[in-house]
Parts: structure tokens; C-alpha cells; sequence
């Protein structure tokens, strides 16, 4: 027993030793060890694991809730956990450990995702966003996160596009007021139902997808065949080729410089078939926010498997 007590007590002078001398380098260039590596790694994942496990996952699918996380994501996550075109970033390749790309790899389990979210990780450069961030915008981002893998580098910037931007709700009252106020002014998912906003959630992502330069983008959100009826004033485009071939190519250099505002004015949803009377603002993409135009539109979506799908679009 003796011989056990000498040897514990010799084992820590030599790591208090090793400890003050400073030996042990902490160098963010310098890896761990892989026994130290494998130690913090098991710590982790237990300690995680263990305190996730009551965390009650909601509904992730919603488009609403995924639309949010977007806007959040780009501006708090995308320097450290990359994006769709982005392998590397200054940050990222200089974080130890380096965070995972989260434009690749889907989190295995939301709970634990919205857990490390919430609170952070010590040592690693993963702030606890819980301090500044409600419970439900984290689900926005957690939502996002199990959307995000396998995107394009259009779709991605589609998404934060169609976002809200930065919001943290729940922060601080009064900003839980003015973005509220900044709803209703301006936002067209104000007082509308779930299933409301699928449908207008359908519409900002189109409109955004006119902005990102890629036709390949803004055929995911119509009925991409002869179907497709877009009318603009007094001319009529009918069939997707028709419009793509023959109007909109030859604006996309432009479309790159604004973004859209849309109000909503009506909405009917019957059969799979929506009705939506909404106006809208073209604004420039960064600078002053001054209209370049603005319209009045109707347009009538269906859904389909793929979510709702753009059958006819009438502006004026």
C-alpha cells in the first residue's frame, strides 16, 4: 500500500513539474499528443452526450425555421465551418482543433448539435451563442445545419438571401420588439399561419434565387416545363425554356446588384394549389436601402413533392 501511496505522489511531482516548467506545449500549431487528444475527445463526446439527452428535438422541416438559421449561420458560423464553394478560410485554418465543415457534414444528432450551439465548447473557439441567442432561433440553426450538406454554393447564397440576416430573438426585448416592427412593415411572413408560410417562404427563396446568377437555382422553385406561364406587363413567356431562353439570361448580370422585398397583400391555399397577391421592392444587394423599382404581382403555386413550385407569375 505504501509502495502505491509513493508512487501516486511521485506521479503528480512530476506532472506539477512538467506543468510549471511549461514543457507542455499549447500551441494552437502544436497537436496534442494522441493520448491527450483521445482523452479530451472521450470527455467530450460523454459529457455532451450526457447533457443532451433531455434536450426535446422540435420539428426541423420547416421551411420557416430552416429560412431563419440561414441568415445566422452565414454571419456567425461560415468563417470557422466553411459554406458550399468555401474549402478554407483564414480562421479555419487556424483553429485547433479545426471545426468540422459543416457544408459536408450533417451533425448525427440535432440534440447535441443544438446543445454545443447553446452553450460551446471550452478551449476550442466554439462560443456558447445560449447567452445571446433564444432557444429558438438555436433551432433555426440546428434546422439549417441538416439542410445545408450537399448544397450548391447558388443555393447557399439563395437561402441567406431569402434569410432574415443576423437576428438574434429573444436577446433583449426591446430589439424582440423592433424586429417585430420591422415584420410588419416590410416582412411577409407577418401574422400568417404555418402553412401560409411554406408558400411565401417559396416566393423569397425564388426571388433571392434571381439574384444569385445562377439559372440553375431559379429552376428548383417553378414548374420548369411548358407549364410555366410568367408574364410581365403586357408580354407573355410561356413554358420555362421560353422565359429562361429568351428574358431571363440576359438579366442575371443585373439581377446580381439588387435584392427583393416582398409584402404580402393576399393568400389563398386550396388543393395543393396557392393563390398570392404580394408587392415588392427591388433594393440595391449592399449600400443605402433605396428603391431601384418596385410592383405589384400575383402568382399561383402548387405543391409537389419537391415543396411548392412557381406555376404562374404575373408582375406589373
Amino acid at each position: 500500500m505504501m509502495r502505491i501511496l509513493v508512487v501516486l505522489v511521485a506521479l503528480v511531482f512530476v506532472g506539477a513539474v512538467l506543468l510549471w516548467s511549461g514543457a507542455y506545449n499549447v500551441a494552437a500549431d502544436d497537436p496534442h499528443t494522441r493520448v491527450v487528444h483521445r482523452l479530451i475527445e472521450v470527455a467530450r463526446d460523454r459529457s455532451i452526450a450526457s447533457r443532451s439527452a433531455a434536450v426535446q428535438v422540435p420539428d426541423l422541416s420547416t421551411s420557416e425555421l430552416i429560412r431563419k438559421g440561414a441568415g445566422n449561420y452565414s454571419a456567425m458560423c461560415e468563417e470557422c465551418h466553411l459554406k458550399p464553394g468555401l474549402d478554407d478560410s483564414e480562421v479555419h485554418r487556424g483553429l485547433y482543433p479545426q471545426p468540422p465543415n459543416l457544408a459536408v457534414d450533417q451533425p448525427e444528432d440535432p440534440a447535441e448539435a443544438f446543445w454545443i450551439i447553446k452553450h460551446g465548447l471550452k478551449a476550442t473557439g466554439m462560443p456558447a451563442w445560449g447567452r445571446s441567442m433564444d432557444d429558438e432561433t438555436i433551432w433555426g440553426m440546428v434546422a439549417f445545419l441538416r439542410w445545408l450538406p450537399g448544397r450548391t454554393a447558388a443555393e447557399y447564397e439563395a437561402a441567406v438571401a431569402a434569410s432574415s440576416g443576423h437576428s438574434h430573438d429573444g436577446a433583449e426585448e426591446e430589439a424582440e420588439h423592433s424586429h417585430e416592427a420591422a415584420a410588419r412593415e416590410s416582412g411577409p411572413v407577418a401574422q400568417s399561419s404555418p402553412a401560409e408560410r411554406e408558400v411565401i417562404s417559396a416566393l423569397e427563396e425564388y426571388h433571392a434565387s434571381l439574384t444569385s446568377g445562377d439559372i440553375a437555382s431559379v429552376e428548383r422553385h417553378v414548374m420548369a416545363d411548358e407549364r410555366f406561364v410568367m408574364i410581365e406587363g403586357d408580354h407573355v413567356n410561356r413554358g420555362w425554356a421560353d422565359y429562361r431562353d429568351h428574358h431571363l439570361r440576359g438579366e442575371l448580370a443585373d439581377l446580381r446588384k439588387v435584392r427583393f422585398r416582398l409584402s404580402v397583400n393576399q393568400i389563398e391555399q386550396e388543393d395543393g394549389l396557392a393563390y398570392v397577391d404580394f408587392g415588392y421592392h427591388v433594393l440595391p444587394r449592399e449600400g443605402p436601402e433605396k428603391d431601384f423599382g418596385k410592383g405589384q404581382a400575383t402568382a399561383i403555386l402548387v405543391r409537389t413533392d419537391a415543396g411548392w413550385k412557381i406555376r404562374l407569375l404575373h408582375t406589373s
